[in-house]
């Protein structure tokens, strides 16, 4: 019974609905309830304007007058549901319903006073005062509270105004069979209203839920890949560190334990120099493990960028040859090198990092050949048929050795960063399992491609394509011979992974030509200062030391002319950094100062750092470490000026 007594409340109340259903659904009931007032009130003042038009003759002129207000009422009205204020704001759309009754209803009474028949009008009255409301999908409790008051108001002023109690007997049977029929059918209609919006509510619903549901497992998918990578990402990384700690901690024992021996055998200046040339062979190396590191780094972050300029191929090649040819003979490899198919020699292009992707394929060919074997390094240009018609020009590098080569497996990720293959005879060989990827990450941003075919115990091939513009400039001063078509060395352990690593001819100071010359030192490391100072005043030179650049902007602006010869400018430093104190001189009014030549001595040693330097007023840019043999060079350069 209580179930029974529940549904029926429901039915009457909310449409057959549940009451959290029916709130679910308010926001669209109300706007479903303006747009019918709208409908209703505009259908009315139509009919009503008609109604005057047509039987003009035959309305009495009370009639006439309400009828009048009637349509200019309802017009009203339904101008009204169409505002924006009523739209928002549910409690005047219910208002609005009232009104179109109390309406309705007022004109139905004063219109049926006079002498017409009442009992067409009370019935017809009778069902749309029941329908009408349910049509606006109003509840029961509205429709005790308001809509069965009026009726029993609009029946009773009815009968009353006719003489009509006698009447309103009369047609009481057939009056209560219409209100009832009207009150059953509204109810129907009220609720197949509720039930339809209710119904089209779900199924947009129903699509929301399967779209974020599509969502959902979209995502999930996303995140269970991204979760797979950052795995991947995290073995990698962990394997790096291992091989890192190993590899770096290899030069660091090295350093360290030759430092000591060389201090414990300080009376024999040839044990010295062996430990020596040990340590500066170990630091080099580190040093090379760094320079990986950080190109990834950069590659990673996009900072790297590629510089094109005028290149002269053979004076390229025969740099990396001379940089490897240390190493070549130290193992007795055979190299041969076959270059007889260019024909453009002058392009443009970032030699940097050109001569870092051919020397980190030819170290690795002699890390992975053993002592003996040998290595094959080929260029063809490619033939005019095949060539683009934007100018530029198609090479192919090809670099093939005899070494211990690569299983199937690896070869699918010999260019995944931290990649490294586990097996015996790779295990002693150091390296960072970077040097492939930085070599791919850079044939990528050359828009180039690159290829490896290997087999174990037999060797590998490496194929770098790659387009270059040709340049009309000649770059270098070498000619083609230079370089011969069948060049044949032998050589090597372990090539430096950047052409900047490469250690140069050894270039002697020129004592005669730095003596009594006088430099100022900018460096705030008072261990950098002491070798500086003592590689420098060993030359010849006479050294004063600023430990920022503040403090050597008021050396310079304090001194008399001529006094500093050069200026050795760190960039990272407290107060004021080398590129500030830079600008800060050579903005000097005295041209004795503001033109002082100024070098650049740092640790930022990347690209843009070398043109932040120069666009700052630099004369040059020298890396550390101080390679002595660079700092003597370009000393010379503008001493001899």
């Amino acid at each position: 019974m209580t179930k029974f007594l529940d549904r029926l409340i429901c039915l009457a109340l909310y449409g057959g609905l549940q009451k959290e259903q029916y709130r679910q659904i308010a926001p669209e009931l109300d706007e479903a309830n303006r747009k019918s007032l709208v409908i209703l009130s505009a259908s009315c003042a139509f009919f009503y304007l008609i109604r005057i038009k047509l039987f003009n003759a035959h309305i009495l002129t009370l009639n006439k007058t309400l009828f009048l207000t009637a349509a200019i009422l309802f017009g009203i009205l339904a101008v009204c549901n169409c505002l924006r204020l009523v739209r928002s704001r549910s409690f005047l759309i219910h208002c609005c319903a009232y009104l179109f009754l109390i309406i309705y209803l007022g004109i139905g009474i004063f219109s049926a006073i006079g002498p017409e028949s009442i009992k067409e009008r009370t019935t017809l009255y009778l069902v749309f005062v029941t329908a009408a409301p349910m049509m606006f999908a109003l509840n029961a409790a509205e429709l005790a509270t308001i809509m069965v008051p009026a009726e029993l108001l609009y029946l009773f002023l009815i009968a009353k105004y006719q003489s009509a109690y006698p009447v309103y007997l009369t047609n009481q049977s057939n009056s209560i069979f219409f209100s009832i029929s009207g009150l059953l059918l509204g109810i129907y209609t009220s609720d197949m209203k509720v039930s339809g919006i209710y119904n089209a509510y779900m199924n947009s619903r129903m699509e929301e839920i399967k779209k974020l549901n599509d969502d959902l497992t979209r995502s999930r998918a996303d995140l269970e890949k991204a979760l797979a990578d950052a795995e991947h990402s995290n073995r990698a990384k962990t394997i790096f560190l291992n091989n890192m700690s190993h590899d770096i901690r290899t030069p660091m024992n090295a350093i360290i334990g030759f430092s000591s021996l060389a201090a414990a055998n300080a009376d024999n200046p040839k044990r010295v120099r062996n430990y020596l040339e040990k340590i500066s062979i170990s630091g080099h190396h580190l040093l090379s493990l760094i320079n990986d590191i950080l190109d990834m780094s950069r590659i990673e972050s996009g900072k790297m960028r590629l510089t094109e300029k005028p290149v002269h191929l053979p004076d390229l090649l025969k740099n990396i040859q001379t940089m490897i040819c240390v190493d070549l003979e130290a193992k007795h490899l055979q190299f041969f090198t076959d270059f007889s198919s260019i024909k453009h020699e002058n392009i443009l292009a970032d030699e940097l990092r050109l001569n870092q992707i051919l020397i980190n394929i030819l170290s690795n060919a002699i890390k992975f050949t053993p002592a003996g074997g040998s290595i094959w390094f080929t260029i063809n240009e490619i033939d005019e048929s095949d060539r683009q018609t934007d100018g530029k020009t198609g090479y192919r590098f090809v670099i093939r050795d005899t070494g211990i080569g690569m299983s199937r497996e690896f070869q699918k990720h010999i260019f995944e960063t931290f990649s490294r293959e586990e097996s015996v005879a790779v295990n002693n060989i150091q390296g960072t399992g970077l040097g492939m990827a930085i070599t791919k990450n850079i044939v990528d941003m050359m828009n180039g491609k690159i290829s490896v075919q290997s087999e174990e115990g037999k060797g590998s091939e490496f194929t770098v394509s790659l387009q270059f513009s040709i340049s009309e400039s000649n770059a270098g001063t070498s000619p083609a011979s230079s370089v011969s078509p069948a060049a044949r060395s032998e050589s090597s352990d372990t090539a430096p992974a950047h052409p900047q690593d490469a250690k140069p001819s050894e270039m002697p100071a020129d004592s005669s030509l730095f003596a009594g010359k006088t430099i100022l030192l900018v460096e705030d490391n008072e261990l950098n200062q002491e070798i500086a100072t003592t590689i420098l005043t060993d030359s010849g030179f006479k050294v004063e030391l600023a430990g920022n650049g503040a403090a050597a902007v008021r050396k310079v602006q304090t001194c008399a002319d001529g006094h500093y010869a050069l200026i050795l400018m760190d960039i990272q430093m407290p107060i004021m950094d080398g590129y500030e104190a830079t600008k800060k001189i050579r903005a000097l009014s005295d041209p004795a100062k503001s033109q002082i030549p100024i070098l650049a001595m740092t640790a930022n040693v990347f690209e843009e750092d070398k043109n932040r330097a120069l666009e700052a007023g630099m004369n040059g840019h020298l890396s550390k470490p101080i390679d002595v043999s660079r700092l003597f060079e370009e000393l010379h350069k503008i001493f001899c000026k």
